[in-house]
């Protein structure tokens, strides 16, 4: 099986929900992460072997192919194929293992992926739930005090690219994609989903054998959601980007991780509405 690795990632700010991004077309402010990667690495653009990006409501702007039309909108030849998936807020995150395991499978060797929200243009508001805190969910109860952050603006998108591909054109390694899983809430037990989806994911990532399994997934399900619920509750929550958006601040953590262990595989964790969940497993470039 093939590695798949990550080469480059960039995200637009984040935009409160009816601020600065608010009227800015979906596929327009999709196009904005995807020309400022081109730019970096003019050389992908006769490459590209696909783009898949995350869009959570398409309705409104958002009903066509936002892929699509960011791919034509950044310049790209009307030959880059490209698709738009929906697995509401954790489509972007689906995206990227969508296209992670067609690297891994060898069907294709460089793909962009991620994700974009403009709410503001397509409805929204603010969260009913807390979709990090585990007993929120587990109670489907709203916390004390109201919703913990707003939905928001923004889009990201990372270069995900076969190892011997990447390092034939000198690309840099900003980690690894070990194991990527989605799930489905039974009975509402959007807990139970999130833990079967870390689990599945390590599991993938060979990353088990060093404590028991249960013990390591629970670690990793209160840490993940810990971390995501802190970036959400400042920045706002991107929908279907939250998950490229945050995996994007991992990697840079990664990458200035000065040792092997400060750099061990991360996870990823996106919880999209109607109980399903997606979990990315990374290694840092050292792990690799």
């Amino acid at each position: 099986m093939a590695d798949a690795f990550i080469c480059d990632a960039v995200r637009t700010p984040i935009g409160r929900y009816g601020g600065a991004l608010a009227k800015v077309r979906t596929d327009d402010l999709a196009a904005v992460p995807l020309k400022a990667l081109l730019a970096r690495n003019p050389e992908i653009a006769s490459a590209i072997d696909e783009i898949v990006f995350g869009c959570a409501n398409q309705a409104g702007e958002d009903n066509r192919n936002v892929a699509r039309m960011a791919a034509l909108l950044s310049g790209l030849p009307d030959t880059t194929p490209a698709m738009t998936v929906n697995r509401l807020c954790a489509s972007g995150l689906d995206a990227v293992g969508a296209a992670a395991r067609a690297i891994k499978a060898g069907e294709i060797d460089l793909a962009i992926a991620g994700g974009e929200r403009e709410v503001a243009l397509a409805g929204g508001a603010d969260a009913p739930l807390d979709p990090f805190d585990l007993g929120c969910l587990a109670t489907r109860r709203a916390p004390a005090g109201g919703p913990p952050f707003t939905v928001a603006e923004g889009a990201a998108v990372w270069v995900l690219e076969e190892r011997g591909h990447a390092r034939r054109r000198g690309a840099r390694e900003l980690g690894e994609i070990r194991g990527y899983s989605s799930t489905a809430a039974v009975g509402g037990d959007v807990p139970a989903a999130i833990r079967r989806a870390l689990s599945s994911a390590l599991a993938g990532a060979g990353d088990l054998a060093d404590e028991p399994a249960s013990a390591r997934v629970e670690s990793a399900a209160r840490q993940t959601a810990a971390l995501s619920r802190e970036l959400h509750h400042r920045l706002g929550h991107a929908l279907a980007a939250s998950g490229p958006i945050d995996g994007a601040l991992r990697l840079a953590g990664m990458a200035e991780a000065s040792t092997a262990a400060s750099a061990a595989a991360g996870l990823v964790l996106a919880i999209g509405t109607l109980g399903q969940c997606a979990a990315l497993a990374l290694a840092g470039p050292e792990c690799s």
